[in-house]
């Protein structure tokens, strides 16, 4: 997983009525009825239609939620497949089928009968439900590359999770002592790895604000 750093707006593709802009290390998604936005010159958040995510897949399932909470929820309707499972959304819910079920048609049956089916509401916490069951069931106790969030690539080893950054390259946590090196996040739970990764990236913009801020009220105490 790359990390390139976008100094201008690259249009990266188009999805489901949206826009896909990558900008710095963020993925944005713009409703194509805004026509073109100039991310370099305005602030986004001026215009509460635009999602930023910090990878790919995240801005991808962002868009995909807003797309079927715009349907009218009556029909199940497959999303894709991933690990195993085909992810289907109904009523408002994401859904985790294992293939190995076959046809299952949600309208029809309850899902108490059936165990091995994930619901959750958001397709964000499906897929790590999913990607966490696939990397612990694994037999061999390799270091397997799970998701990305931002900077870092998660990866599940020794029944923990790690936030390696991207900008270690080839990092491999199985040889000697790599993973005690200051710097990686471990957690014992893929989304607490992702949420620290977010924190570790959101620390130097809040610094920044916090010294411009400070730089300002000492040139206003020195003016008076």
């Amino acid at each position: 997983m790359d990390i390139n750093v976008y100094v201008q707006p690259q249009h990266f593709k188009d999805f489901n009525g949206y826009s896909v802009v990558v900008f710095g290390q963020t993925y944005f998604g713009i409703p194509k009825s805004h026509g073109v936005i100039h991310l370099d010159k305005i602030d986004h958040r001026m215009f509460p239609e635009i999602i930023a995510k910090p990878s790919l897949r995240e801005i991808e399932d962002a868009i995909t939620e807003k797309w079927v909470r715009s349907l009218d929820g009556k029909q199940p309707h497959l999303i894709r497949s991933s690990r195993g499972y085909s992810i289907v959304a109904y009523k408002g819910i994401f859904f985790g089928i294992p293939k190995m079920l076959g046809e299952v048609r949600l309208e029809e049956i309850d899902l108490d009968d059936v165990p091995s089916i994930i619901n959750k509401p958001s397709l964000n916490d499906l897929e790590d439900e999913i990607a966490d069951r696939w990397a612990r069931s694994m037999p061999d106790k390799n270091p397997r590359l799970v998701s990305d969030c931002g900077a870092f690539n998660i990866v599940f080893f020794n029944g923990m999770y790690f936030g390696i950054p991207k900008a270690w390259g080839d990092f491999r946590l199985e040889v000697g002592d790599a993973a005690s090196k200051p710097g990686l996040i471990q957690d014992q739970t893929l989304q607490g790895a992702k949420a620290h990764a977010r924190a570790r990236e959101e620390a130097p913009a809040r610094s920044s604000v916090g010294a411009l801020v400070a730089s300002i009220l000492r040139r206003i105490k020195g003016e008076s």
